[in-house]
């Protein structure tokens, strides 16, 4: 959020197959999807708690139509709403940007520039006030899968990938890579900016990096 304006990413624009032909997994014919039941596909596996929104154990029609809907709107993706505009309503948006997004990580924004990553090392720009693209390229050295968000400061981006890369960015619209430091352990966590200090979280250690 900054001046009035609220930047958002959301997931959409998925097609689920119909419930009819997940009933064929329905083992005991009740009509409805149990975990056991969801859990022999390995396509559902490890989902159940999603599908089951009201949490009884059971995936019912109702609620496999309420995903459908939800997850099959077109006003998904990279949507700015101009909050002091109540033309602009966060179903239409200022703008909307459906290519190329992150799958989990949030954005950054950083001067007039919004900067997104997702997986296989994508990075993009963007022109916080168009959307246009500014430029968008893998990170080389770092094409792995990124679910730690951005985060920007002393005019740099840095992107850690779940493989143990840390990536330093030119905070500049035709950004550059500055850097790429493998830490050799798994990173899930998304950095932390303190007292100019960089704190990166990996699967066994917790770093602090400092400018000399």
């Amino acid at each position: 959020y900054r001046d009035g304006r609220l930047y958002t990413l959301s997931g959409g624009g998925y097609e689920l197959p119909s419930f009819d032909s997940v009933l064929e997994m329905d083992q005991n014919k009740d009509g409805k999807i149990d975990q056991a039941e969801n859990d022999a596909s390995e396509d559902m596996r490890g989902h159940f708690g999603f599908y089951d929104d009201d949490g009884d154990g059971y995936i019912t029609r109702e609620e496999w139509k309420f995903l459908a809907e939800f997850m099959g709107k077109d006003t998904w993706g990279l949507q700015v709403v101009d909050l002091a505009d109540p033309a602009t309503a966060p179903e239409k948006g200022r703008w909307t940007h459906q290519k190329s997004l992150s799958n989990i990580p949030t954005p950054v924004l950083y001067g007039d520039v919004l900067y997104t990553v997702r997986g296989g090392g994508i990075f993009t720009s963007f022109d916080s006030e168009t959307g246009e693209v500014i430029k968008r390229d893998r990170l080389t050295g770092a094409l792995g899968d990124y679910y730690p968000s951005l985060v920007a400061a002393d005019g740099k981006i840095f992107a850690a990938s779940n493989d143990g890369k840390v990536v330093v960015i030119e905070a500049q619209p035709e950004w550059q890579v500055i850097r790429v430091n493998d830490l050799g352990e798994s990173i899930d966590a998304t950095p932390a900016i303190a007292n100019g200090r960089l704190l990166v979280r990996t699967e066994g250690t917790l770093y602090a990096f400092a400018s000399e």
